[in-house]
């Protein structure tokens, strides 16, 4: 029989803590390509991502070792999806641990191999989000109240991207109009309408919609754009 989730946190959530002076610097450079994607789900940390990584390749674990096997394949694409592209690989050395008992006693004396694994991930994450779009400036200025007769919303891109968006609503939106990029497609122009002393929020791409892509086909990480006008 296989232990339930709740069961599998309480094991799972005190090794990382237990080894996160080793398991931190890797975690925060994976979590900083996928900020955005974590926080949707409100994963608001490098160490917060790290647990449910760990809980996530235990489950994909189950689902090959148990009559449901046949649900690994939905479950690694769900967690692409969702932004832990790396459970897969983690959930591989969780099997070796699974083939080595007679070497590892206890899950504990097997954390140097995941610990490894996060590392190279980590390497070439690095290398791989090189060539992920960024977004160099927003204008207006969301952290500045916004003056209600602006009429425009102007998102400034590192690299040329693909001719195609994805705004979705976090809370109330602006009413956009037809959003059009420049010829160099860094830029994209957004027209919008406001009202005074209101309080917008959307994303800039989402866990499920991702249109805003390089031209290299890289994916933005979700941005989440968060605003307020100025009363009357």
């Amino acid at each position: 029989m296989r232990w339930p989730l709740a069961l599998l946190c309480l094991t799972l959530y005190p090794l990382v803590d237990a080894h996160w002076a080793a398991l931190e610097p890797s975690a925060q450079r994976i979590f900083a390509h996928c900020k955005g994607a974590m926080g949707l789900q409100a994963y608001g940390s490098a160490r917060i991502m790290t647990y449910e990584s760990f809980v996530r390749a235990a489950v994909r674990r189950y689902h090959l070792a148990g009559d449901d096997s046949a649900a690994a394949p939905a479950h690694n694409a769900q967690q692409r999806k969702l932004g832990f592209v790396w459970v897969e690989g983690l959930a591989g050395v969780l099997a070796r641990y699974e083939q080595g008992r007679e070497d590892y006693a206890r899950l504990d004396s097997f954390m140097p191999e995941t610990i490894e694994f996060l590392e190279e991930f980590a390497r070439e994450y690095d290398r791989k989000m090189q060539l992920a779009p960024h977004i160099v400036s927003v204008v207006p200025d969301p952290t500045q109240l916004v003056d209600p007769a602006v009429d425009e919303l102007v998102i400034t891109f590192d690299r040329p991207m693909q001719r195609s968006y994805s705004i979705t609503r976090r809370g109330r939106s602006p009413e956009f109009g037809k959003p059009a990029y420049d010829e160099g497609g860094r830029v994209l122009r957004v027209p919008m309408q406001l009202q005074p002393g209101v309080r917008y929020a959307v994303s800039l791409n989402s866990l499920q919609r991702t249109g805003f892509k390089s031209r290299k086909g890289l994916a933005l990480d979700p941005y989440g754009l968060t605003f307020r006008t100025r009363g009357r």
